[in-house]
């Protein structure tokens, strides 16, 4: 019974080592490459020093970009590229430094757009760009309308104020037209008096 028992360890021993991967293959080519884990995938690869697996996985991404573009799925392929550009761009440092040959690697991937996706992301780029253009001109003439309306509202309180100007000098001038009437009436009975009293 323990002949048998040791057997069957033995075997069992030989087929776990038998599915577990071999020393030559890494984490990023048993797992499929997404935007969500390239992230994870680059930072296993530069913790464990392997140059080469790097240089693999950013290769292994832009090949992805180009089978998702070519199965016709322009806006996945779009995310994915913008993914690898933001995590090669925030790694960069930690990858050259890694491999001072990947350099040339890292630029290209974050400098030079696809051909296929230049139109989209230069899409992507002027629709915001013209998103921002109309808010400023929303922004541009709703201020110029309000400097309208305040303007306006000057000029009605200024004509008011004029208004009522004009009507206080025309009661100080009935005033002094009033007085200079008394005045001649005054001076027209002083007349008179001063006729009767000859």
């Amino acid at each position: 019974m323990k002949k048998l028992f040791i057997m069957i360890a033995a075997i069992a021993a030989v087929a776990f080592t038998a599915c577990t991967p071999t020393e030559g293959t890494n984490d990023a080519e048993a797992t499929e490459l997404t935007a969500e884990n390239f992230q994870a995938q680059l930072d296993s690869l530069v913790t464990a020093g392997d140059s080469t697996a790097v240089q693999d996985l950013i290769t292994k991404s832009q090949e992805q970009v180009e089978k998702l573009i070519a199965a016709g799925d322009t806006v996945a392929a779009k995310t994915f590229y913008e993914k690898v550009k933001e995590v090669i761009t925030s790694s960069k440092d930690k990858i050259v430094a890694l491999a001072p040959s990947l350099s040339e690697v890292v630029n290209g991937v974050t400098t030079n757009v696809p051909e296929t996706l230049k139109g989209i992301v230069t899409e992507g780029v002027d629709s915001v760009a013209k998103a921002a253009v109309e808010e400023g001109k929303a922004q541009v003439e709703a201020a110029t309308e309000g400097v309208k309306n305040e303007a306006a509202a000057a000029v009605a309180e200024g004509a008011k104020k004029v208004d009522e100007a004009k009507a206080k000098v025309e009661e100080v001038k009935k005033a002094a037209d009033d007085v200079k009437d008394a005045a001649n009436k005054t001076k027209e009975a002083a007349q008179a008096l001063k006729n009767l009293g000859k």
